[in-house]
């Protein structure tokens, strides 16, 4: 038997296998652990740090594992009339849900050494393919419904990777990613192979980013851990290698403590949401400053990240908070709508996330 921080796992010494799910309920590091017999019944005996012991019935039916630390990530869509969800956690592991259920529809997709930072979702030659991005450095592509060797990772970046997003590129689908390494990577999402050179001389770490398909090329928005956004297009000429970003966005130069928290497109233009004053955000164009939308009050605390999205034909804005809550907008009248919808966590990246100046408000971990 072995154990932990939070978990214990018991194993067959004959043949290194695994018995059972982990045993999870402790708050705190597991400090001890013993095998018993009573009755003819297998238990265990754990001791941790958070001051309980626990006593385990190894036969009995454990519920469904789920994540074993803090979901870092969260991305959406629909695949053949099913709405599906993919979690990133802290636990190095990324899980694939039927919204419909909330049951998992595929085993975890494991790999990563260290958390899973980014996750997106999207369909790939008429297959499911979620790509994972880790603190290991590493980028991985999965087909979590098809049975099958996972595939190697990708290695290129040199820092945690942060973000990722789908798009298409040269008649071909494309997987971008972006990392702490201060660098986006294009991928083709069918054999990984690197399409360009990396989009380099950001100011800071890649943190958001949104891509989409225009006239000869994509175009990526982007915005860093150091409030600094960027444009880039990227030609579908072979020839005609990126440079240097079309558009360059400093949030310093509105106020001293404004902060970027996502960005993403809205009717033709690139968007940056921004932070400017306490806890009300505010949609400016990227290559313009101007504002766009906003500012969106509501939020009690610290706003930690934004993304756009489209919702019966209109842009809304989603935001998360240090005040345990997700808020939708509308993106042009600045609204909120419906109900204010509470979460255990809030942000896929709370950690990351500069606290106001004068130091208030939460730090990261």
């Amino acid at each position: 038997m072995t154990c932990g921080r939070l978990e214990a796992r018991v194993w067959d010494v004959r043949t290194l296998q695994q018995v059972g799910p982990p045993l999870r309920g402790h708050v705190g590091d597991i400090t001890a652990a013993a095998l018993f017999e009573e009755g003819g019944v297998a238990l265990t005996v754990t001791v941790s740090e958070d001051r309980t012991a626990r006593i385990w019935d190894l036969a009995a039916e454990q519920p469904a594992e789920g994540h074993a630390r803090p979901v870092l990530a969260t991305a959406y869509c629909s695949y053949r009339n099913r709405d599906l969800a993919v979690t990133g956690s802290e636990d190095g592991t990324a899980r694939v849900w039927d919204m419909a259920t909330g049951e998992e529809c595929a085993p975890p997709l494991e790999g990563h050494r260290g958390q899973v930072l980014a996750v997106a979702v999207g369909e790939v030659c008429g297959s499911l393919v979620v790509a994972t991005g880790g603190s290991d450095t590493t980028v991985r592509l999965w087909a979590p419904l098809r049975e099958g060797a996972p595939r190697n990772p990708l290695h290129g970046h040199t820092n945690a990777v942060s973000c990722a997003a789908f798009g298409e590129f040269r008649g071909r689908p494309v997987l971008l990613t972006g990392s702490d390494d201060g660098t986006v990577r294009l991928w083709d999402a069918t054999d990984g192979t690197e399409f360009c050179p990396p989009l380099a001389g950001h100011i800071g770490g890649v943190r958001h980013l949104a891509v989409r398909s225009v006239p000869h090329g994509l175009e990526i928005a982007l915005c860093t851990s150091s409030e600094h956004g960027y444009v880039w297009h990227v030609s579908d000429d072979q020839n005609d290698l990126p440079g240097a970003p079309r558009a360059h966005f400093d949030a310093s130069a509105l106020t001293p403590d404004a902060r970027t928290v996502g960005v993403g497109f809205h009717r033709g233009r690139s968007i940056v949401v921004v932070i400017l004053d306490g806890n009300a955000a505010q949609a400016l164009d990227l290559e313009s400053s101007t504002v766009l939308g906003g500012p969106y009050s509501g939020h009690t605390s610290f706003v930690t990240a934004a993304s756009l999205g489209t919702v019966e034909g209109r842009t809304h804005l989603a935001t998360t908070s240090y005040d345990n809550t997700v808020r939708v907008w509308d993106f042009l009248s600045g609204t909120q709508r419906g109900r204010r919808s509470t979460a255990a966590t809030t942000s896929c990246r709370l950690r990351r996330f500069r606290p106001p100046s004068d130091g208030s408000g939460p730090h990261p971990s």
